[in-house]
């Protein structure tokens, strides 16, 4: 094979130094936790850093510890790599989640990959058949972190704060009631069960789940919610909703708990005998028989949004239900937003979406939000 002039000398400018480095260079690894005692579930976060003598541009480093044991679940933060005064330094940070009470004991390994000399000598004396430089690979056992965690009774720990709002406390038969659960905070937050409104006689609805968390040292922290549509011709009561948690701050298992709420609900009669009162005479028969119209529509319309609607998941009230309406690109949820706004006014558009549901239509969505 017919050498180019100045090949050996162009990798060799390029390569020496490569040599140079797989020979002499050094590193150490190190380990850190942001915490050496917690509870079950009670998040914490630890770094590993790899610091070389050199800028070590023939190292690879392989680093994946096992993501989750019957002991901890860990998920990773991020990585980053710097060079620092001539050093190449490597930094890999995760949160930590115990699962089980004992000393947990984090033993890693990583894999550092590096270029042989006899790669490097191949590719700059231009040897036939080099098309990539080898490497060698070694794992190495990351230095032990032991952290203490103590039991608790509870699946739950972080910080958190539990609230509960209701959009009226009196209405008209078969009206919705908006009802919305927050939960806000940090901790094991993913892991999350949503919670159920146990409400005789009464229908209720949700427009599914949203989540707004972030990963930090202390776990995930943000915003859990869920909203109902509550429907019902008699009075019901809301509930008191109850959290039962290990709270890091106060180190101690706490109850969050909400105020039931009772809702008085107008009968359709009532309804009718104050729209008769209050309309001229000659229209108090118009009237009452819209408002029966009004009953039966509403009715028909609770049977769309129980077909349409999934099972109660945790979400977070990330937007109001007229931005959901904006935003949303799901014919069916698209229709529990409209019945959630107004069951009455949207009527017709709820019933025509149905329609062409059940036809196998495609439904363009774009063509209704330019109605609302």
């Amino acid at each position: 094979m017919k050498r180019i002039p100045g090949r050996g000398v162009l990798w060799m400018g390029i390569l020496l130094p490569l040599l140079s480095w797989a020979v002499e260079t050094t590193y150490t690894w190190s380990a850190a936790a942001t915490k050496t005692r917690v509870a079950q579930h009670e998040a914490f976060a630890v770094e590993y850093t790899c610091r070389f003598d050199s800028e070590a541009y023939a190292y690879i480093i392989a680093f994946d510890p096992v993501k989750e044991t019957e002991a901890y679940r860990i998920e990773p933060q991020n990585s980053d790599e710097q060079i620092v005064d001539g050093h190449r330094v490597n930094r890999y940070r995760f949160t930590v989640f115990p699962k089980t009470a004992g000393t947990l004991s984090l033993a890693f390994h990583a894999t550092m990959e590096h270029t042989t000399k006899a790669s490097i000598e191949n590719a700059v004396m231009g040897r036939d058949n080099v098309e990539k430089l080898d490497y060698t690979a070694r794992t190495v056992s990351l230095p032990v972190i032991d952290v203490a965690v103590a039991p608790q009774q509870t699946p739950y720990a972080g910080h958190l704060t539990l609230s509960l709002v209701v959009d009226r406390e009196t209405v008209d038969a078969f009206t919705p009631v908006q009802v919305a659960v927050r939960l806000d905070g940090y901790g094991n937050l993913d892991t999350m069960a949503p919670f159920a409104l146990n409400i005789p006689g009464a229908r209720q609805f949700t427009d599914g789940d949203e989540k707004t968390l972030r990963l930090g040292d202390n776990g995930y922290e943000g915003s859990i919610g869920q909203q109902f549509a509550i429907v019902s011709d008699r009075n019901f009561t809301v509930p008191a909703l109850e959290l039962s948690y290990y709270d890091t701050e106060q180190q101690r298992t706490v109850t969050l708990t909400t105020e039931p709420h009772t809702v008085a609900v107008r009968s359709a009669a009532a309804a009718d005998a104050d729209e008769a009162e209050a309309a001229p005479s000659g229209e108090a028969s118009m009237q009452w028989n819209a408002s029966w119209l009004h009953l039966l529509l509403a009715l028909l319309a609770g049977v769309v949004i129980g077909r349409f609607l999934l099972p109660v998941r945790v979400e977070t009230e990330a937007a109001s239900l007229p931005e959901k309406l904006r935003r949303c690109s799901d014919p069916k949820r698209f229709a529990a937003y409209l019945a959630m706004v107004d069951a009455e006014g949207y009527r017709e558009m709820i019933d025509t979406i149905e329609a062409k549901l059940k036809a196998g239509e495609k439904v363009d969505l774009s063509a209704y939000k330019r109605q609302l």
